[in-house]
């Protein structure tokens, strides 16, 4: 049936073994059916009797009548507050004096912004005097460099020459 290998590794002895026949059995099993009767539990009714409460009285207030209520309709009146000419003057006077707290204000405000306009007007006029002279100066230095210019070619050419 199977093949084995015996030996050591330098020699190889294949040892062959006979087929074995062997045979199996298998045992049958021999179902029995059995019936068998199961009794019904026995239920019986039993009736339980709860007994009612019991109260006992143990004071009793005075009878309570239900009060007796009497509604009646209330007119209702509404007073419009009726200004009278004093009033309205005294009215008229506080907001004569909140708006000319108001416009005080604002003409110190404007008087302050025409100051600080009037100097920065100053300080440009400064400015363009002083860049005015300033273009004078540099016209001056021009025609300085250039006669300089001028006198040295001339110098330079009158010592080449002779």
């Amino acid at each position: 049936m199977g093949k084995m290998k015996i030996g050591s590794a330098g020699s190889l002895e294949v040892v062959q073994s006979p087929a074995v026949v062997t045979s199996t059995v298998v045992p049958v099993r021999q179902v029995v059916e059995q019936v068998v009767e199961i009794p019904k539990p026995v239920t019986k009714e039993v009736v339980v009797e709860i007994p009612k409460p019991v109260y006992k009285i143990v004071e009793v207030e005075e009878k309570v009548q239900k009060p007796k209520i009497k509604v009646e309709e209330v007119q209702q009146v509404v007073i419009k507050p009726v200004f009278t000419i004093k009033q309205e003057t005294i009215i008229l006077d506080q907001l004569q004096r909140k708006l000319s707290e108001s416009v005080e204000l604002a003409s110190n405000k404007l008087q302050m912004l025409n100051a600080q306009a009037v100097e920065q007007t100053l300080g440009n006029e400064e400015v363009r005097n002083e860049v005015t002279a300033l273009k004078g100066q540099l016209k001056i230095l021009k025609v300085g460099i250039i006669v300089s210019v001028v006198s040295s070619v001339v110098a330079a050419l009158a010592s080449i020459l002779g």
